[in-house]
């Protein structure tokens, strides 16, 4: 399968540093979706972030799990990250929430859960659900940065336009000013 993504952050209002972070891996034929968003706002936030981004990178061709468990230990002892992420392996693929890093599903694809938990402090519990991967779908992942409802109403308006397009119009329009805010649009095109 092919794909086109989108990926932006932006920190909030006032504030060059940005606590959340948009991750895209490739190994072959496995490739890694992600957004992650530290708790907080701010330098130790940003640090966070990049600290998860660098873990994810380090477990590049791994098993979703595996991602996960390697984010948490990188964070032990520093603020803590919520994230969600897809896994695309060949033709399968599957998600993974801690947090509240939304998900936006195609037309007609039940969302699958994210669970409560923090990554890098205390404890989480992890369960992964396979996607229905298909040409033509539209996947999103975004932090709560993002307003979901308004976010929602966007997507389905501009549903033809392209990743890009798309998530800056998101940005602009439904994001939060008093939070950090990242959105990842992924296209499954045909191979």
């Amino acid at each position: 399968m092919k794909y086109s993504t989108a990926r932006l952050s932006r920190p909030l209002e006032g504030s060059s540093a940005c606590g959340d972070i948009v991750v895209e891996e490739h190994e072959g034929s496995w490739s890694l979706f992600a957004v992650v968003d530290a708790l907080g706002h701010g330098l130790e936030a940003e640090d966070s972030a990049r600290r998860a981004a660098e873990a994810i990178s380090a477990a590049r061709g791994r098993p979703l799990q595996e991602v996960f468990e390697t984010v948490h230990r990188s964070l032990r002892g520093r603020r803590g990250v919520v994230m969600s992420a897809i896994l695309v392996e060949g033709e399968t693929a599957t998600f993974a929430g801690v947090g509240n890093v939304e998900i936006f599903t195609p037309d007609g694809v039940s969302r699958p859960v994210t669970l409560a938990g923090t990554l890098g402090g205390g404890v989480y519990r992890f369960r992964s659900f396979g996607l229905p991967l298909r040409s033509g779908q539209r996947w999103v992942l975004a932090s709560d940065g993002v307003k979901t409802r308004e976010a929602g109403a966007l997507l389905a308006q501009l549903r033809a336009q392209p990743p890009q397009a798309v998530a800056a119009t998101i940005l602009s329009q439904a994001a939060r000013v008093q939070d950090d805010a990242s959105l990842l649009i992924l296209d499954v095109e045909h191979a």
